[in-house]
């Protein structure tokens, strides 16, 4: 039997790699104060959308919430 083998992710290191756009990015959201509902969550909501192949998507507070809704969309 063959084992798959999963890549690690080294976070700290990809952190180092890109520290000045991601602290940029927080300090723009932080500044605006728009981080429920703002303009960096609607940006993403699209791209992600464009990523998924689908014409809208919603991001939600927590993987919890996530299955909550689907699981109420479908019924259950």
């Amino acid at each position: 039997m063959t084992c798959l083998q999963v890549p690690y992710n080294d976070f700290p290191q990809q952190f180092r790699e890109e520290r000045d756009q991601v602290l940029a990015a927080v300090e723009q959201v932080l500044d605006r104060g728009d981080f429920i509902l703002g303009e960096a969550v609607r940006i993403f909501e699209g791209l992600f959308a464009g990523v998924c192949g689908v014409p809208h998507a919603v991001s939600v507070g927590s993987g919890t919430d996530a299955l909550i809704i689907a699981l109420r969309a479908l019924g259950v």
